[in-house]
Formats: structure tokens, C-alpha cells, sequence
């Protein structure tokens, strides 16, 4: 048995503990070069952890083990059966992974892997190794060892769980987790159906970590929990899950000196009629995304909903969960701020929006202004398959000079050069598919940034990863448009928009994700008509949001303005991007009008009216945009005699041609959408 180097035994026991399974482990692949098949069986068990191993050991056992895997020849992939079929993995040609595949998939962790079977292997090196097991998504073969009911146990242990119900919303469904769900295999949608199972609500806990990559991460300045599953490339969110500090959840009127956005205002909540519109708008979008296309939206969708019935006591607190009427209602069991919470509600209570399809109470005493609040507010937490907590803000923030200090200062963490390039690989990772390591001495952060965008394999993908995120754009949004949709900037937003890395086909591929779906409206399917005083700047937010430009007194520099940072484009790639953007853009456009005319199972979603009409909108658009300026008022007769022909009222001719005027620049900016 080989004698581990000093530095390795401190690093090892810093990392799992001294006396850890991780020692022999590490004298056991390092005993020879070679794959050795003794040695891939006992790694096996112990990522099984069937000699009760703690979860950062069978990590580590995971990444050696696909370490030893990796080390067999091309020509010998024989020896790869006896390992898969421990697995559970059949790897015979057209009935599961083929060797080259699964192969491939693992050497995306080529850049821990080279490092330490290096002649100048290190302590950074067995340390980024190390960091990396912790990635627990990201090593593949770990969703054949950790089996999905452990998963969901290890998930509750790092957080709190307090009572919920079915929700109280109005029309809102029961679970829907599909047993055939199509973005999910048998292993995700067990995993999903175990964490959406008794209406359980989920609290960020003090011991859960806010790390990229992790089982459970709870994303720096957010209110969400996201879920990784072991070896998948699925992410699951819950939606909303508290924050920390001396409660849970609060009720706010006011941020920073400024009324709070309506959504915002259960602070680490969740408004049920909120949420439901949501899940509602999501679905309906994705439902037609794939009647047009064929393939999934690129939107999130939510999949359970609970009402919280109750919360986790503080923790300084002794007893059962306090009921969400207590905890808003007793001084003693709320803490500090009571009075201004109380103050809030109050506010809230009056300010909510007339159309929630709430009635409104009117209980009198303190217990009365708690219950008037839970019954317009209606908490609730989601759970919300198809997101990303790689955010465009995030991301960007991620890849610039200050990236390194808000991440580790955020965790309380003393930044090492370890730390540095494992931030850099992973957030390139994820926009890139995987990374090729660039040569060279490690001097800095952003050196190394812009060494790896140099690494020709590296600059490659991220031109075409971005001209290909550019067009997945184009055509979601042109299929909103078409729908005479809009979200009034909400899913467009770089905070609500992310990439995702995704394995299909052989490939990692980048996925881009659209998310918080809660102003999604699509005209036709809500009321009969187009109001296009109201759809119009709804649809000019989308569009600040996506291609950039002044909005509310500041310049946004909008979704292409950030992936095009992200990737740092040529002038020549970034031009090409929005190229490939318009063109898709107005491809699926085309093709949802076209579908309103012909699909009759896409029609009867619409209101019969809308789908009569649908086109005429086009029709005025185009003519106005051939109209001479100085000749207007002829454009408004004529677009007004159309309409009048066309059976629309006063009231909605005047509107639309009032709109299409006063929004002059949202269509000249879209003019390409209108030729031809």
C-alpha cells in the first residue's frame, strides 16, 4: 500500500476528517496507474455506502471511481461491463449507454481528473479534486449510487420542513407530477414526486449552503431553494423557501424607500393567487410551445403547489411548529419589527389588486387583520421543475473581476487559488458545455478568464453556444408574439432569465431558460379581444428586457446585451447573434399564425373571436410602417375603416390605432418582423 505525501494526508483530513474512509481510498487508486477492477468494486460499495460512509466520502469514491474508468483503453471497453452491470447501467447497442457516450460524459471532468495524474501533481491539484467531488450534480455515474429516497432524506436534513396543505388558491390544481414527464427520466421524476409528496413546506436552514453545484444550494441573495439531483443535469427550484435570519417570513410595504413590488411583499413568501397565475400561464404557454414546435419551452413550469399551514419555530424557540395565524398575530412568538409588520399587512391588505379572484374578508381584532391578510395573500410555496440558478446577472457578475469576492466574502470564505480556478471552470462550464483548461502559469482570476476564452476549443463553443442561445430566444419570444403575448418584462428580465448545460444527443448542449412566469398573459386565451393599450407596453418591456434600450428613465442593457458579454463576442459574432435571433424570431412567428389558422386543437384554446381576428393586427402594423409620417392621418382613416369593416366597436378600432401610433418606436424597432 502506497504512503499518501504529508501535504495529502493534512489536505484529506481537513477536508473529510481525520480517520475518514477518504485515506484508503486514495492509497487504493494510487497504488498503480492502471485501471484496476478490485479496486472499481470497492469504490462502487462505498459510494453505496453500505459500510455507513458519510455523504462527502461516497462523493469522493464517485469521482475516483469514474477516475479509474477513465483510465481504461479504447480498445479494451470490455472492461467496462463488469462495473456497468453492478451499476445497473446496460450498455448494449440501442438499450442504454453506449461505452463511448458514457465515456464521454465523464471526461467533462477532465480538468480535476489530468491534474492529479500529473508528474507535478500538488496540493492544488488534490484539492481542486477534492472541491470538485462536492459538485454532486456534475459527477455522473452518482445518479446509479445515491438511489432517490436517500436523495430526498439527505435534502430534509438540510433543511427545515413545517406543515402545508393543498393550496387554497383559486382553481389551482393537485400535484402534477406526470409519471411520463418528458424533460424527466425515471430517476428525476422519482426524486421530484418524493419532494412534492404531503404538501410539506420547505425552509432554508442555517446548515444549508449557498455553494454552485451543490445537492441543495440556496442561491446567494435569492429566497429560493434549488435541488440538484446526483449526476443529472435537471434542476429543480422551491419557490419561495424563507430566508435566513430571525424569521422566516415577513410582510413588507416598503424596500429601500420605494413601495415593494406586489410579489414581493410576502418577503420569503409566496402569494397564492400569484402563483397560480403562474403555474397557470406557464403550462398554457408550454402546452401551445409544443403544439407549434414540438419540442419543450425553454420556460420553467411548476409542478405542486402547498399552502404553508405552518413554520419552524426560531431557533431559539422550544416547541411544535407555530401556526402561520400565530406567527402573524403573537408579538411574542413574531420578535422584533411586530409593529411594523402589522403596519404592512394593513397596507397590503388594501393595495392588492381588485383581480385576484379573492374575495375580500372583513374579520375585525388583531386575529381578524392576520386572517384578512392570509385570506387576500394566500402563502404558499412551489415546487418548479426546468430552472436555473446560473442567472444572466449571476453569471456575469460571476465571470468579472469582482466575482471572486462576492461569491467566497458572501460565504465567509478566505479565497485560495484553488477556489478561484474551480469558480472560473464551473461558470464557464455551464455556458460552454465543458472546458478546456487553458496552458500556462495561474496568475490571477480574470488572466485566467481570458486565457480560457483564448483556448481555440473554448472560443469556438462560446460563439456558437451564443448564437445558438440567441436563436432559442428569438423563437420563444416570437412564439409569445404571435399569441399577441407579453410578460411585461417579468420572464425577460437577466435576473429571471438562465443558461443551462444539458446533455442530449451525445453533447452537452446550452439551454436558455426563461423564469418567473407570474405577469404572463397571452391575449385571446384570457378575454376576447386584443386591448393593445395594455398588450403593447407589455410587449416593449419584453423587448427592452431582450435586445436593450431606455426604460423608466435607465438604459437596460438587456438579455443580448449580457450574452454578449457573457461570451465576449466579436463585433462580427455579436452581429450574427442577432441576426440569427430576428430570423428565428420571425420563423416562429410565422409559424404560430400560421398554426392559429389550421391547428384545431391549438384554436380551442382561444376565444373564437381572437382567432377570427387574429391577423388583423398585422395587417394595420405593416401598413402603418409603409405610411409616409407626414400623410398619418390618412393611415388612421384607412386602419379605422378596416377595422370598422371587421366588426370591432369604437371603443377598440380607436385604441388600436391610438396604440399603433403612440408606440411608434417598439414597431419600427420590429420592422423585420412586419416585411415581407
Amino acid at each position: 500500500m502506497p504512503c499518501l505525501p504529508d501535504y495529502l494526508i493534512t489536505l484529506t483530513d481537513a477536508e473529510f476528517g481525520s480517520g475518514s474512509r477518504a485515506t484508503h481510498l486514495l492509497q487504493i487508486c494510487l497504488e498503480q496507474d492502471k485501471y484496476d477492477g478490485n479496486v472499481a468494486r470497492e469504490l462502487v460499495r462505498t459510494a453505496r455506502g453500505l459500510s455507513g460512509e458519510s455523504w462527502p466520502e461516497r462523493q469522493l469514491a464517485v469521482l475516483l471511481l469514474e477516475n479509474q474508468l477513465l483510465r481504461i483503453p479504447p480498445d479494451q471497453i470490455r472492461e467496462w461491463d463488469p462495473i456497468l452491470a453492478e451499476l445497473g447501467v446496460n450498455s448494449k447497442p440501442g438499450s442504454g449507454i453506449p461505452v463511448g457516450e458514457l465515456a464521454r460524459r465523464l471526461s467533462r471532468l477532465n480538468r480535476a481528473h489530468d491534474a492529479i495524474r500529473s508528474t507535478d501533481c500538488d496540493a492544488v491539484a488534490w484539492g481542486y479534486f477534492f472541491r470538485t467531488a462536492r459538485d454532486i450534480s456534475k459527477l455522473t455515474l452518482a445518479r446509479y449510487l445515491f438511489v432517490p429516497k436517500e436523495v430526498v432524506e439527505e435534502i430534509a436534513r438540510e433543511l427545515e420542513i413545517s406543515q402545508g396543505a393543498q393550496t387554497a388558491a383559486p382553481g389551482a390544481p393537485a400535484m402534477c407530477v406526470p409519471a411520463d414527464h418528458a424533460e424527466l427520466a425515471a430517476y428525476e421524476a422519482e426524486i421530484l414526486t418524493r419532494l412534492c409528496a404531503g404538501n410539506r413546506i420547505y425552509w432554508v436552514s442555517e446548515q444549508c449552503g449557498s455553494e454552485l453545484n451543490a445537492l441543495v444550494e440556496y442561491p446567494l441573495t435569492s429566497a429560493v431553494v434549488v435541488i440538484k439531483p446526483p449526476g443529472s443535469d435537471v434542476e429543480f427550484e422551491i419557490k419561495r423557501a424563507g430566508t435566513r435570519g430571525p424569521r422566516r417570513m415577513d410582510v413588507i410595504a416598503e424596500r429601500n424607500g420605494k413601495d415593494a413590488p406586489t410579489s414581493h411583499r410576502l418577503f420569503g413568501g409566496s402569494l397564492g393567487w400569484l402563483g397560480q397565475r403562474e403555474a397557470e400561464s406557464a403550462e398554457l404557454f408550454s402546452k401551445i410551445y409544443r403544439m407549434v414546435h414540438g419540442t419543450e419551452c425553454p420556460c420553467s413550469r411548476t409542478v405542486s403547489a402547498s399552502s404553508v399551514v405552518t413554520l419552524p419555530r426560531r431557533a431559539d424557540a422550544t416547541g411544535s411548529d407555530l401556526h402561520i395565524l400565530d406567527y402573524l398575530t403573537d408579538r411574542e412568538e413574531f420578535g422584533d419589527g411586530f409593529d411594523e409588520t402589522r403596519r404592512a399587512m394593513s397596507i397590503c391588505v388594501a393595495a392588492f389588486p381588485s383581480d385576484t379572484g379573492v374575495a375580500r374578508a372583513s374579520w375585525e381584532g388583531e386575529a381578524g387583520q392576520t386572517l384578512r391578510f392570509i385570506g387576500q395573500a394566500l402563502p404558499q410555496q412551489s415546487i418548479i421543475t426546468g430552472s436555473s440558478s446560473f442567472r444572466l446577472d449571476r453569471i456575469a457578475l460571476y465571470l468579472s473581476g469582482a466575482g471572486p469576492e462576492h461569491y467566497f466574502g458572501a460565504l465567509g470564505r478566505h479565497i485560495t487559488r484553488r477556489d478561484l480556478q474551480w469558480l472560473a471552470d464551473s461558470v464557464l462550464e455551464e455556458i460552454l458545455g465543458e472546458v478546456r483548461v487553458p496552458p500556462g502559469r495561474f496568475v490571477d482570476y480574470e488572466q485566467y478568464l481570458a486565457d480560457a476564452f483564448r483556448v481555440p476549443e473554448n472560443r469556438g463553443r462560446a460563439d456558437a453556444n451564443y448564437i445558438s442561445v440567441m436563436r432559442q430566444a428569438g423563437e420563444c419570444w416570437g412564439t409569445l408574439l404571435a399569441l399577441r403575448g407579453f410578460s411585461d418584462g417579468e420572464s425577460f428580465v437577466q435576473r429571471n432569465v438562465g443558461l443551462k448545460s444539458v446533455w442530449k444527443d451525445g453533447n452537452w448542449q446550452i439551454r436558455i431558460v426563461f423564469m418567473d412566469h407570474d405577469d404572463l398573459t397571452m391575449a385571446g386565451s384570457r378575454y376576447q379581444y386584443l386591448w393593445p393599450q395594455r398588450e403593447v407596453p407589455g410587449m416593449l418591456r419584453d423587448q427592452v428586457h431582450l435586445l436593450g434600450g431606455p426604460l423608466s428613465g435607465d438604459t437596460i442593457p438587456g438579455d443580448v446585451g449580457a450574452l454578449q458579454g457573457i461570451y465576449r463576442t466579436s463585433s462580427g459574432v455579436a452581429d450574427a447573434g442577432v441576426q440569427s435571433l430576428q430570423e428565428s424570431l420571425r420563423d416562429a412567428y410565422r409559424k404560430t399564425q400560421q398554426q392559429l389558422d389550421t391547428n384545431r386543437e391549438l384554436q380551442n384554446l382561444f376565444y373564437p373571436e381572437f382567432i377570427a381576428r387574429h391577423r388583423d393586427f398585422d395587417r394595420m402594423v405593416a401598413g402603418f410602417l409603409a405610411s409616409d409620417p407626414a400623410q398619418i392621418e390618412l393611415w388612421r382613416a384607412e386602419a379605422t375603416a378596416y377595422l370598422n369593416a371587421r366588426g370591432y366597436g369604437d371603443e377598440l378600432a380607436a385604441e388600436s390605432v391610438q396604440a399603433i401610433s403612440q408606440f411608434r418606436g417598439f414597431f419600427e424597432r420590429m420592422r423585420f418582423l412586419y416585411a415581407g
